[in-house]
């Protein structure tokens, strides 16, 4: 319906044009797609072609933050704050056990949720890194490494942890 009113708006716009669009300037990267693909076509046009504009603006997705079901906050945050070397991003618990944690390292975000009802166990998150065998020498002095890393057949250089919680931490880096 969206599409369809701009595609109106714009033949409304053409029909009516005096002038040619004026030049936008370039929009910082997390503004809208179809702002960014039609405006310069509606630039100096009516007030009513505008507003479609706006109205049909799609949101462009900057990031997945995994959510992970654990059993006790002040366990999970010794974990993975203290062990993996995460820092605090925020914290919402009034007993420090259940509630929800924060936590980021370089790009990467995570969620820690306790209880996390209506949702399964045993999850699993994927962090790309840039060195998988630097960050499997941080954390083995740590905590328990599953298996080293190794080079996968598809291309990338992997190895994983579980939990307390049985979540799979599974890294991936390029190949050596």
């Amino acid at each position: 319906m969206n599409v369809l009113l701009l595609w109106l708006a714009y033949l409304l716009a053409m029909s009516t044009a005096q002038e040619k669009p004026v030049p936008v300037e370039k929009e910082p990267h997390h503004k809208t797609v179809l702002k960014n693909q039609y405006v310069q076509v509606f630039r100096g046009q009516s007030d009513f072609v505008s507003r479609i504009v706006t109205t049909a603006e799609v949101t462009t997705m900057e990031r997945a933050i995994p959510v992970l079901p654990v059993d006790d906050l002040g366990a999970a945050r010794e974990f993975y704050v203290d062990r993996l070397g995460f820092k605090l991003r925020f914290e919402a618990t009034e007993d420090g056990k259940f509630g929800l944690l924060g936590l980021e390292r370089g790009s990467i975000w995570l969620t820690l949720d306790c209880p996390m009802s209506g949702h399964g166990r045993d999850a699993c998150v994927s962090l790309q890194v840039d060195n998988s065998d630097a960050l499997y020498e941080e954390w083995r002095q740590r905590v328990e490494i599953r298996r080293a890393p190794r080079n996968e057949p598809w291309g990338a250089r992997t190895f994983d942890v579980i939990d307390p919680f049985g979540n799979t931490i599974f890294v991936m880096g390029p190949t050596l």
